[in-house]
């Protein structure tokens, strides 16, 4: 029987990645346990050690245009015109509320990921701006004072 520890370096990491490979095509038996045992052990590892960022809206779509065999012209019927098509691909344009939903439901982009990238685009045209003087508002520094209770 095999005996299990968590992944706590990146030399336990390589020796569970070099195990699994060994018993990675197994169907069933003590084998089979041990890939899959091992193969939560790995991807907990991944996830603390090596994460993954927001995905890029428009690197998203780029990747669905692809995978679909999409040119720019398809995307004219969920962004616009020609012109309007290669703004947004090339980051001169943010993407609109109506784009969002019209390539949501048209090549099936979650909504979240087509999101996120826009309102990180208009938070730093905010912030960028000089005509903008924005004041963020800040919680009050609180400070308590513990009274000693008198004996």
């Amino acid at each position: 029987m095999n005996t299990f520890k968590a992944i706590k370096t990146e030399k336990d990491y390589e020796v569970a990645l070099k195990r699994l490979e060994k018993v990675f095509d197994a169907q069933s038996g003590p084998d089979a346990d041990e890939a899959e045992v091992l193969a939560i052990l790995i991807e907990d590892y991944e996830e603390k050690n090596y994460p993954i960022g927001d995905p890029d809206p428009i690197e998203y779509i780029k990747l669905k245009m692809e995978n679909m065999g999409l040119k720019r012209a398809d995307l004219v019927k969920y962004i616009g015109s020609e012109s309007r098509v290669s703004e947004i691909l090339n980051g001169r344009r943010s993407l609109t509320q109506t784009m969002i939903v019209a390539l949501h439901k048209g090549l099936k982009i979650p909504l979240e990921s087509l999101m996120l990238g826009n309102v990180k685009a208009i938070m730093k045209k905010v912030y960028a701006h000089p005509s903008n003087k924005i004041q963020v508002a800040r919680e009050p520094k609180t400070v308590y004072k513990v009274k000693k209770k008198k004996k």
